[in-house]
């Protein structure tokens, strides 16, 4: 298909033999939002998400988690290789817990002589967690593990720092599974909406898991927004 939407949705434990366990765009244009990619496998790269093209095949990603998937090459997580003119955007992602099973293969990979955006998202987790070769980035108000690649244009970034994730779980009745981050956590309250098009609480307006942004004062890095839920309360006790 040329033009692919796909929100609310969980794409899980699909194996290919070839690119592309999850996802896999290759010269097709589209988005994916408030969704889960997870346990997904690829023989070759992009075990979760791959994404190539050109001109006018823009891919947009939301509020996505990617987890627990593995590539026998590059890209176990994510594997961007756009073309000249091509925009990538991701925002508010999680990419953690992804896996090449070579540390010195990168878990998340861009590639690219498009126009690529990261936006107060997360990439912790994945070993060696992501190689960005892209030299038309911009990049704000993430936080990436273990980084190699090409000098960061953006602000508020944090490289070679990790974040403390809980397990993969589904928190409430949408079924999509999140990393839960911790309340005091540095990705709490991280994203300043003074760098880049940010969009906390207006293009965001919740989480992946329908979670209003921002729920204190500014919004947290990641597909998942960190809430409070009293559970003695919220069983008729105070």
């Amino acid at each position: 298909s040329r033009n692919v939407f796909l929100e609310n949705t969980r794409i899980i434990n699909i194996q290919s033999t070839a690119n592309g366990g999850g996802v896999y765009f290759s010269f097709g244009s589209g988005t994916i939002r408030n969704s889960e990619i997870s346990g997904n496998d690829a023989t070759l790269k992009a075990g979760g998400l791959g994404i190539t093209g050109s001109f006018g095949s823009d891919v947009t990603i939301d509020n996505v988690t990617i987890s627990g998937n593995t590539s026998d090459d590059e890209g176990a997580g994510f594997y961007v290789d756009a073309g000249n003119g091509q925009n990538v955007t991701f925002r508010y992602i999680t990419s953690a817990f992804n896996s090449t099973g070579d540390q010195q293969v990168a878990s998340n990979k861009v590639e690219s002589g498009g126009n690529i955006n990261i936006e107060s998202s997360i990439i912790v987790s994945n070993g060696f967690d992501l190689l960005f070769d892209a030299t038309n980035n911009i990049i704000n108000n993430t936080i990436v593990g273990n980084y190699s690649g090409v000098a960061i244009i953006g602000g508020n970034n944090l490289t070679e720092t990790g974040v403390a994730l809980s397990p993969l779980a589904a928190l409430n009745d949408t079924g999509l599974k999140v990393h839960e981050i911790e309340p005091n956590g540095l990705a709490h309250n991280y994203v300043n909406d003074t760098f880049g098009k940010v969009g906390c609480g207006t293009l965001i307006p919740t989480d992946q898991i329908g979670t209003q942004r921002p729920v204190d004062t500014t919004c947290d890095a990641g597909a998942y927004e960190y809430i409070f839920i009293d559970l003695i309360f919220n069983d008729g006790f105070e």
